[in-house]
């Protein structure tokens, strides 16, 4: 996707969420998901399009992969342009 600019930043391979890790308290949080599912599958869009993601939570999910999840990039990433990528996906399923 031209669209949206690739950075180049290696991410940490499967898609998997960090609970309590202070290592991304600085990364931008560009959407928050209840849904550990959902958070993953736009976590793997934002990473083919280029960007360096992940997902975090501060506390366990519960026993459904439910909670409070926070889909970040790396500082240096463009955050608008993985916010518009986010919305745009979004979008399209309306």
């Amino acid at each position: 996707m031209a669209l949206w600019r690739r950075r180049g930043f290696a991410s940490s391979g499967k898609v998997k969420l960090y609970v309590g890790d202070a290592a991304f308290d600085d990364w931008p949080i560009v959407s928050d998901f209840e849904q550990l599912e959902v958070a993953m599958a736009f976590c793997q869009q934002l990473r083919e399009a280029g960007f360096a993601a992940e997902i975090t939570s501060d506390w366990q999910l519960d026993d459904f992969g439910n909670g409070d999840i926070a889909l970040r990039v790396h500082p240096e990433e463009d955050q608008w342009a993985a916010r518009d990528l986010i919305e745009f996906a979004e979008d399209e399923d309306d």
